[in-house]
């Protein structure tokens, strides 16, 4: 398969400014990726397509 056609998602730390029972999600622009997390739980992962060169998505926190 080529890489364009798959992602793998790894379950990532839960940022220091989240609380240990809050929703919060992470977009990975390079693995094209949206997951979402209650806490240190993955609740729901998705290949996404993000922005283009005329509408950029913008990085952060």
């Amino acid at each position: 398969m080529r890489q364009t056609q798959f992602s793998v998602i790894e379950v990532t730390e839960r940022p220091d400014e989240v609380g240990k029972n809050e929703f919060w999600v992470e977009v990975d622009l390079f693995e094209q990726t949206f997951t979402a997390y209650e806490g240190d739980r993955m609740v729901y992962a998705t290949l996404i397509s993000s922005g283009l060169n005329r509408w950029p998505t913008d990085e952060g926190l």
